[in-house]
């Protein structure tokens, strides 16, 4: 298991209340994961509360998405100092920056204009696009 991204959609009035409120913030995005995955003594909650979060509309989790990065942008680059300039840059590792800390860095936001941005440009690249951008050589050695 690698280092997963957590997309969590939320409106523009929700994300100002959670950053006038340092304690309501660190809920929101606190992931609980350490007691989910750890907590077997009861796996039917577990499990219960794994498949509500793969249910929910407002939280998305991807799992390659450094592979991804590269396939839309070319860059292995995750250091923001990117060629690439939005919509597809940010995909993955684009946004602003919160005053929120993360597992590895900090949590990160895009406006609505910028998500309905990301939404067009990934729109117009198909699955057959993106497969033929892969290339085993330059993806290993980048």
């Amino acid at each position: 298991m690698g280092i997963t991204a957590s997309y969590k959609r939320i409106t523009p009035q929700k994300f100002a209340e959670i950053q006038n409120a340092p304690e309501a913030a660190a809920s929101f995005f606190k992931l609980d994961l350490d007691n989910l995955v750890f907590d077997f003594s009861n796996p039917q909650v577990m499990i219960a509360k794994l498949q509500d979060r793969r249910r929910n509309e407002h939280y998305f989790r991807l799992e390659d998405w450094h592979a991804l990065h590269f396939l839309l942008t070319g860059e292995s680059s995750l250091e923001g100092d990117t060629q690439t300039l939005p919509p597809l840059s940010n995909v993955v590792m684009g946004g602003t920056p919160t005053q929120f800390e993360a597992t590895y860095g900090f949590v990160r936001y895009l406006t609505l204009e910028e998500v309905r941005d990301v939404a067009d440009a990934l729109s117009q690249i198909s699955v057959e696009e993106l497969k033929s951008r892969f290339n085993s050589s330059v993806f290993n050695a980048a």
